[in-house]
């Protein structure tokens, strides 16, 4: 099944408040480096939806405003997206998904800054200092 098929299900599945983030989001976002399976939703603590083969579950919370569409899907922004795949994501991945994410985008002092806040202000501590060391290291000495 092609992927905006399986992210189609998955989001109908994980309920209207359902947004697609981590892996999923980031290869809608052009990061091809990113798996394609499982599909990645985010759903507010208060669901009880659970992860399954095929379909990845993470509870949280997320800011309407970080919130897109891409091809009619609700996918959580391209920063917070990256964030979630350089916190818990193979490091090798979250590395190329990085340079994927930085040859497209226009400001890459900008946008490491939003991933790093990104970062920073994600509700799950795990992978935080990891992720902005990669940040730094990678990033942080372009204009």
């Amino acid at each position: 099944m092609p992927l905006l098929t399986e992210a189609t299900e998955a989001l109908r599945l994980a309920g209207p408040d359902a947004v697609l983030t981590s892996h999923t989001a980031a290869y809608l976002y052009g990061c091809h480096a990113a798996d394609q399976v499982p599909i990645h939703v985010l759903v507010r603590d208060h669901r009880r939806v659970r992860s399954r083969p095929g379909l990845e579950v993470h509870h949280g919370s997320f800011a309407q405003r970080d919130v897109e569409t891409f091809y009619g899907l609700k996918v959580l922004s391209f920063e917070h997206a990256l964030a979630e795949v350089l916190c818990r994501g193979d490091p090798f991945t979250a590395i190329a998904c990085l340079e994927q994410a930085l040859a497209r985008v226009p400001c890459r002092r900008g946008f490491t800054e939003r991933v790093i806040l990104a970062v920073r202000t994600r509700a799950d501590p795990r992978g935080r200092r990891e992720a902005e060391l990669v940040l730094r290291g990678r990033c942080l000495g372009m204009a």
